[in-house]
């Protein structure tokens, strides 16, 4: 019985650095199991495409799979280039990465951080910073507790920090929202008054989550931390299925290229979680297509 030869490493990034057809599927594993030599070529890619967002050919996707490459490697050493190019203009963001920012993100700043939660914390504060980055970053600090790599603990005192201190401008903005999300969905009811005094002062976003919502989904004490949450608090693990629904089954690279070209509507209204879904099946979003 014969076995395919292992992908060196110059094929490695040839394949992954102008990807085209079909998502690289046998470039990406071989990448997320190679040796070490291979992490530092993927930082460069990516730092490459933070200091020149608008000078990449449309072609070039070697800084998109390093993120998930990355990201399920557990490579410490990318976690700053990593947090600089979250640093980019909202704009440059969705230019380079498109719906990865609200779809991946956390999950990849989670799985390089391992809990050194430092920098997250300063991507979250940073008012300069993309309001969708700066949710990601929550969901990444909430999912380090969730995966252990921070205790229960210290993301409850971090968010008590931010509710009840000075650490964010009390404004509306997404995060707020968010806040509130991360304690309904791990059943955090220690928070339910903070959570209605955000509401009062009208700091939540619509959309994002209602009052309704937060009381029933954090009402009859409910477990502290849920033995299963929602599968965004958590650590990437497998590079290819977390990009195939970026690809997609009929998709292949040059739709990722164009789509590339078109600036996503960040601005559009979120489906709210006690929303009807809109897939059409008559029930809430969280409990159809917003459900792990």
């Amino acid at each position: 019985m014969s076995f395919p030869m292992a992908l060196s490493l110059d094929e490695i990034l040839t394949q992954l650095e102008r990807a085209s057809g079909a998502l690289p599927e046998e470039a990406l594993r071989a990448a997320a199991t190679h040796g070490p030599e291979v992490v530092a070529p993927l930082i460069a890619a990516i730092e490459r495409a933070t200091r020149e967002p608008a000078q990449l050919p449309d072609e070039y996707t070697l800084y998109l799979f390093a993120l998930f490459v990355l990201a399920q490697r557990r490579e410490r050493g990318a976690y700053g280039a990593i947090v600089q190019m979250c640093k980019l203009s909202e704009h440059d963001l969705d230019e380079l990465i498109g719906d990865v920012v609200t779809e991946s993100l956390p999950q990849i700043l989670a799985s390089v951080a391992l809990g050194n939660i430092s920098l997250l914390q300063e991507l979250l504060e940073d008012e300069s910073v993309c309001e969708w980055v700066r949710s990601s970053a929550l969901l990444a600090i909430a999912a380090s507790a969730v995966e252990g790599a921070i205790s229960q603990e210290q993301l409850i005192d971090y968010l008590k920090q931010l509710w009840r201190g000075d650490r964010i401008a009390r404004r509306p903005c997404i995060v707020w929202g968010e806040m509130a999300c991360v304690a309904a969905d791990l059943g955090l009811a220690e928070f339910l008054a903070d959570i209605e005094l955000t509401f009062d002062q009208e700091l939540i976003i619509d959309n994002i989550i209602g009052w309704d919502e937060a009381v029933e989904d954090l009402s009859g004490d409910p477990p502290r931390f849920r033995p299963e949450p929602p599968l965004r608090y958590r650590f990437v693990s497998d590079a290819v299925a977390e990009l195939a629904p970026f690809w997609g089954a009929e998709q292949d690279a040059s739709e990722w290229q164009k789509a590339r070209a078109v600036q996503p509507d960040r601005g559009a209204a979120k489906v709210g979680r006690n929303e009807p879904c809109p897939c059409g099946s008559g029930r809430k979003f969280k409990k159809c297509c917003g459900q792990p």
